[in-house]
């Protein structure tokens, strides 16, 4: 508990930092709103389209409101309205946005780091490891972006890591709904089913095992995700799946990363550099982690979750170029999986906890006197 009260103190006071230096003192300027599609919003406004951030703040004033604009935003595409977890979790804790909404965005991240760290601790504990290397969970420089954006990430890697832990315990429902509600956060992470999937099946079909609960890990988050596809289907009248967005598609692993190698490695601005960074500690963790893929001290769960979720980081492609977006949030889940495999098997800690943070300070930094 000490672990997670350490990281959610620490994010707060990023956050605090952040309110009085660039956000005029109002938890609105972390939506970042923009003129385009928040124009007749009360929220402090930027010029141009602004950041996801607004649409989580509309869907957590009001769930179930599918109109084009409410709450003063416009949607730009239905397939925002399928990243439910966050904006709902946010509703629920502002009492049905009865406290103000641009408050309870910030404070499910603040405490979602506590969470992070917390469960992490709980994990390493498990396994005969110090909790506090549940710190090392939540050390993820991307998490600087999901806080100051009001971004899922942080909720995402929530409710994973509370489906570890209950995979551990062997309490497989509890694993599948959270992994439904981490789905409901990040269509991404639909990544980690036909894992589990591929899996479950071939050990079934070579008869080392036989049809289990353990099977509603992969099976009930598709079903949920399919419902809340329908609900929104009969209020917009479109399956979010099927809206037109033109922000990000899902290519060959790897595909994405090679097209954008010149972009990544060839600004050699001092933020070009600290991307440069970024990328690199992400991939080294990445590969490090996997190096502990045939380690049996590696429960098969997290082992099969880091390859789902690997196979996502490396697919995912996004027109203005995901490896080239400063502080690579959205490959948090693979990042904090990696960490978590790297402890559970006593490699050594200190090169990639001293890169990741070097490079959380000055992504921190950067947000503390940026928008």
């Amino acid at each position: 508990m000490l672990v997670g009260i350490v990281a959610a103190t620490a994010a707060l006071l990023f956050v605090l930092i952040r309110l009085w230096s660039v956000g005029d003192g109002d938890f609105g300027s972390f939506v970042g709103a923009g003129d385009l599609l928040s124009s007749r919003s009360s929220l402090p406004l930027e010029s141009g389209a602004g950041y996801d951030g607004q649409f989580y703040y509309r869907m957590a004033s009001s769930p179930l409101d599918f109109d084009a604009t409410s709450h003063g935003v416009t949607l730009d595409s239905e397939v925002r309205l399928q990243r439910i977890g966050y904006p709902a979790i946010t509703w629920l804790i502002t009492l049905g946005a009865t406290i103000p909404v641009t408050f309870g965005l910030v404070a499910v991240n603040v405490i979602g780091m506590g969470l992070v760290a917390g469960i992490g601790a709980e994990l390493a504990r498990r396994h005969r490891r110090n909790p506090w290397w549940g710190l090392a969970l939540a050390s993820y420089y991307g998490f600087a972006f999901t806080i100051a954006k009001d971004l899922t990430e942080i909720t995402e890697v929530t409710f994973l890591l509370l489906a570890l832990l209950a995979a551990h315990h062997r309490r497989w429902i509890p694993a599948a709904l959270a992994l439904s509600v981490m789905v409901l956060t990040r269509e991404s992470a639909m990544f980690v089913v036909p894992a589990l999937a591929v899996w479950r099946l071939s050990m079934i079909v070579r008869r080392r095992t036989k049809p289990s609960i353990i099977d509603l890990s992969w099976v009930l988050p598709p079903i949920v995700f399919g419902v809340w596809q329908l609900v929104v289907r009969e209020g917009t009248g479109r399956f979010p799946l099927t809206a037109p967005y033109r922000h990000s598609s899902f290519n060959v692993p790897g595909w994405p990363l090679l097209n954008q190698l010149g972009d990544v490695f060839g600004d050699w601005s001092v933020t070009g550099i600290a991307h440069m960074a970024e990328v690199i500690v992400l991939l080294a963790v990445m590969a490090y982690g996997a190096s502990t893929l045939r380690d049996e001290r590696v429960d098969p769960f997290v082992r099969v979750l880091f390859v789902g979720l690997g196979l996502a980081c490396l697919s995912l492609d996004v027109l203005d170029g995901v490896w080239t977006i400063r502080s690579l949030r959205m490959f948090s889940d693979v990042f904090v999986i990696a960490m978590l495999m790297l402890i559970v098997t006593r490699k050594r800690m200190t090169a990639p906890l001293v890169a990741t943070g070097a490079v959380s300070l000055a992504t921190y930094g950067w947000f503390v006197v940026n928008l």
